[in-house]
């Protein structure tokens, strides 16, 4: 019998899950019939798109690793999730840019508030509420700062789907609660 190794990365906590990786995984999630939910597959994908493990690697793993690896991804998505002011992310280009929460609310501006009433109830479309909610920081300290004025979701959206998703959930609690 062949000894085969693999290296697993298995995330730690929710904010090493990437927006998209989530969105993927509901996405998923959705084509599997409602009394199926705890089936295989749905199993071998979240291994897949958590984990980045090959269907055949998954194969590959012992019953009782497959089965922690699982319980540790489960135990991410039951980690309390809080609003989230400020956050950095590091591009492919090696650029880290931090962005902040809309600072006032009460100064949202119209566009703001339509964007963001239309896409922050569909978790397809949260990255696009992320660029809504999220921008980069052009200037201030700690909790007093200003964010770059809004110009529509184009610009920030499809880097939000690389932001931690614990920061997502966390700004749908504080906007649903």
């Amino acid at each position: 019998m062949a000894v085969v190794e693999l290296e697993v990365s298995i995330p730690q906590e929710l904010s090493a899950i990437k927006l998209h990786q989530y969105q993927k995984y509901l996405s998923v999630a959705k084509g599997v019939d409602e009394g199926d939910k705890s089936n295989e597959f749905l199993n071998l994908k979240a291994l897949e798109i958590f984990c980045g493990l090959s269907l055949k690697d998954s194969y590959n793993l012992p019953v009782s690793m497959f089965e922690s690896v699982l319980k540790q991804v489960s135990a991410c998505f039951e980690e309390k999730t809080d609003l989230v002011n400020r956050f950095k992310m590091t591009g492919s280009d090696g650029v880290t840019v931090e962005f902040g929460f809309i600072p006032n609310l009460d100064k949202m501006s119209f566009g703001e508030y339509i964007d963001l009433e239309s896409y922050i109830t569909d978790w397809d479309n949260m990255h696009k509420a992320m660029a809504v909610m999220y921008r980069p920081i052009i200037a201030g300290k700690r909790h007093l700062y200003e964010i770059e004025p809004y110009e529509g979701t184009e610009r920030w959206a499809d880097v939000m789907k690389d932001a931690p998703v614990n920061v997502a959930m966390g700004a749908l609690v504080f906007f649903i609660v």
